[in-house]
Parts: structure tokens; sequence; C-alpha cells
């Protein structure tokens, strides 16, 4: 039994060979354009958190090396404790030259430039400490010894210093790019001379799962350091995400999008429409937890289709990230756990209730209450599904036709009256007889007990919590 997924196996002769959202065609766009680059660039690989970034990074990463590309792989939220990221900078090219010799390129020269271009990232850090902190420290020093015009005399020294170390500085800065492209090219002049020149591939991941403060240093400090022919950072973030962050540093009226666009010469959206949703749904139906207890049913082909269709529907209906998706999987998998005879009903009402927990809770909760008729319910999701017209060639009434198992608030003849005439004319005889079951079956008392057997094994959900 398996509640999380498992992150797919990387091939390293065919990286792409497990993904199961046919991503490899981006990957070989995007090679090309980085092989035919020249001068500085920067990439943002943009996608909402919980669509499989990280996963396709890995899988890029990966496919890059194989066609002779230097890579380094920065995860930036592992180094959210670092006040300084240039620190984390030069330890990550110290660890992707450990990796690279791994991968067949010849390390021995870049390895003593990188020696040099480590003394040169300490020395810019050196003379970076702010003034502030300087003077504070020899300020409470010298509070303690009653020495206030030693401390004057000392501030006046920081402050020239600092006017000197700011001219050293951007000496530094220029010799650390110049020896952060001179290792490139040693990198790549030892090991693959038969292959064209690679820039190499600087990848930063996680960025928006950072403090707000840490992500737009990490932004900042790669621009300023990164920046020069021969390196390409890749970015792995959610734009809508990094823009909270920017907001949160600068204010409210800050322009984020203005601001983040200076970062990145080229932003590649990733796929994450109803094709994408509908691979995954596949994907988890067959690997997930869930589908040990569906195969002890006799249907088990059945259910399992009718949880691939109910998937997908919720998906596009609700616009659920992969994310959503394990966690719909892993409540509709507790909920069948305790059931007997599981029914393509059950099966499907679950699924529905769930993703209905996850993106409208007010609804939710007035279907357990029993607050609003099937009818209701039914009006409201076709509300959300009209909204998104991404959802396409789905069977027109599966909600209605599984939610006549549904028996929640009484419905009046007033109730009925009042759906039929919501019934467009060209449809109006097959809904009409749904309709008319839907009203029939919510007074019997078989389809009362199923409801509340339903409803209360939902209800135990709220002592699990999934997170993703």
């Amino acid at each position: 039994m398996r509640l999380r997924i498992a992150e797919p196996e990387i091939d390293t002769d065919n990286p792409f060979r497990n993904d199961k959202l046919n991503r490899e065609q981006s990957a070989l766009v995007l090679t090309e354009l980085f092989s035919s680059i020249e001068g500085p660039f920067s990439v943002c690989i943009n996608s909402p958190w919980g669509m499989g970034k990280t996963t396709f990074i890995r899988m890029f990463r990966e496919h890059l090396l194989n066609h002779g590309f230097p890579v380094v792989y920065f995860n930036a939220w592992e180094t959210d404790y670092q006040d300084n990221p240039l620190i984390a900078f030069i330890g990550e090219i110290g660890s992707g030259l450990d990796e690279l010799k791994k991968h067949g390129f010849e390390t021995e020269s870049a390895r003593k430039t990188f020696k040099k271009l480590k003394k040169t990232g300490k020395d810019i850090l050196k003379k970076s400490i702010p003034v502030a902190v300087k003077t504070a420290v020899h300020k409470a020093l010298d509070i303690e010894k009653g020495v206030e015009d030693a401390f004057s005399d000392f501030t006046l020294s920081v402050l020239e210093n600092q006017i000197k170390n700011y001219s050293a500085t951007k000496d530094q800065m220029k010799r650390f790019k110049e020896q952060l492209r001179e290792m490139i090219d040693e990198l790549q002049a030892d090991g693959r001379r038969d292959l064209k020149i690679r820039p190499m591939i600087f990848f930063i991941d996680e960025l928006d799962r950072c403090r707000p403060e840490h992500a737009i240093q990490v932004l900042e400090k790669a621009k300023h350091f990164l920046d020069i022919e021969g390196v390409i950072p890749v970015f792995g973030i959610d734009m809508e995400q990094m823009g909270h962050s920017v907001k949160t540093v600068f204010g409210q009226n800050m322009k984020e999008r203005s601001y983040l666009r200076k970062f990145f010469d080229l932003e590649y959206n990733m796929p994450s429409d109803n094709y994408t949703g509908e691979l995954y749904c596949r994907y988890m139906s067959t690997e997930s937890s869930i589908t040990g207890v569906l195969n002890r049913n006799e249907n088990a082909a059945d259910l399992i289709e009718e949880l691939q269709y109910s998937a997908m529907l919720m998906t596009s209906t609700f616009s659920l990230s992969l994310s959503d998706l394990n966690v719909l999987f892993n409540s509709v998998y507790l909920i069948l756990l305790t059931c007997e005879n599981i029914k393509n009903e059950t099966v499907a009402l679950c699924v529905i209730l769930v993703s209905l927990k996850m993106r409208n809770v007010k609804l939710f909760n007035q279907v357990l209450n029993k607050e609003r008729t099937v009818f209701y319910v039914i009006n409201e999701l076709n509300k959300v599904k009209k909204d998104n017209n991404i959802v396409k060639e789905y069977d027109r009434y599966f909600l209605e036709r599984r939610l006549i198992s549904l028996s929640l608030k009484k419905i009046t003849d007033t109730d009925y009256q009042h759906q039929l005439n919501l019934t467009p004319v060209a449809y109006h005889n097959e809904l009409n007889n749904i309709y008319k079951i839907i009203k029939d079956k919510n007074r019997l008392h078989s389809i009362e007990l199923f409801t509340e057997s339903l409803l209360n094994k939902i209800r135990l959900l709220d002592s699990f919590k999934f997170t993703e």
C-alpha cells in the first residue's frame, strides 16, 4: 500500500521514459534554445505549486547532462536559513563539479579555477558586511568603556573603509565573473572537445517556497553574479506566488510583474491544462493505494474507469493541481477502505464530494448537514462547469446521474417544478426523467441509509489531513 506517490525513477539514458505527463518535447525545445544562445540569458519555468516543476527539472537536468551541458542544481528553499545567497551559490558550484565528474566531465583544471573563484567570493563577502553591524558592535563595546570620542573616530574610520571597499568590491565582482567564465570554459575544454561549447545551466528551484526576503535576495544575487555569457540561470517558480513575495518586501503598490520581468529573458509556462490533469488521473488510478481497494471487487475494471472519469471531471471543473489530486485520491482511498460492495456511484460521489470539500467548503458543509436539495447541488456544480470553458467531451449529465443516489434535504413539488423550468428545451425529456428519478428516490429509506453511511465516512476525513 503506497499513499505517497513515489517520484518517478529517472533513467540516466532516457530521463523522460517514466514521465507520465509527456513533457519531453518541451525539454527538447529548450535544449535547442540553450544550444544557440549567445550572451547572458535567463529563463523562468513558471507553473503553480504542485504541478510537477521540480520533477520536470530533475528530468531536464539529466537530459542536459546527456547533451554535454554542465549543470548545477540549487534548491533555494534548502538554503533559506542562509543570510547571503552568494555563499550558497559558491557551495553548489563546488558540489556541482563533483557531480559533473561523475557524468564524465574532466574537472581538474576547472577545480583549480574554482579555488580562485571561492577566494574572490570570500573577499566580496568580507567587504559587504553592513556598516550598521560593524558600528553597532563597536558602539556596544565603547559604551561599556564610556569612550564616546573613540566611537566617533571609529565611525568615521568605518565609513572611509566602506568607500574604499565599494571600489574594491566592484573590481572583485568583475573578477568573480571572469573566473566563473574561465572555469566553465576549462570544464568543457577538458572533457567535451568533441562537442560544441555549452553554457552552464544553473537551475534555481523552489524559490516560491522561501521567505519573501530570501526569495528576493536570491533573485538579486543571481542577477548580479550569474548574468554573464556562458551561464543560463533557470528559475523554477510560481510567478503568482513570487508576486506576493515582491509585494510583501516592497509594498502592496509595487508592480510585481514589472519587477520580476527584469530578471528573466524568457518565461516558459509549463502545461497545466485539462490534458495534463487527465494524464495524471489515469496514472493515479493505476498506481495509487486506491487501486488495491478497487481490485478486491469483481467489477474492478468498471470501478477504476469510474474513478478516472469522475476525477477527470472534477479536475477540469475545479482546476485541481497535481498536488490536489494526490490529496483527492488519498482521501477517497480512506473513505472506500471500509466500504463493502463498492458500486460505481459510490466511487463517483466520493470523488465529487471530496473535490467539493477542497474547493467549496460552504456548499460541502451544507451537503453534510443536508441543508440543500440534490437539485441545488447539481445547479451549483454546473455553474462552475459552465464558467470553466475548458470542460469538454464529458458525459453531459454525469453529475445528475450520480447524484441520483444521494438523499439530502427533501425535495418538494415546488422544488421539482422549479428544476424542470430550468431545463434547456433541447434536453427536456432526458433531464426530466433524471429529475423525476431524483425526486422519487429522495424519499426512499434505502437511499437515506446509503447517504448517511457515506456522509459519516466523509466526516471522518476531518481527522486526517493529507498535505502535499
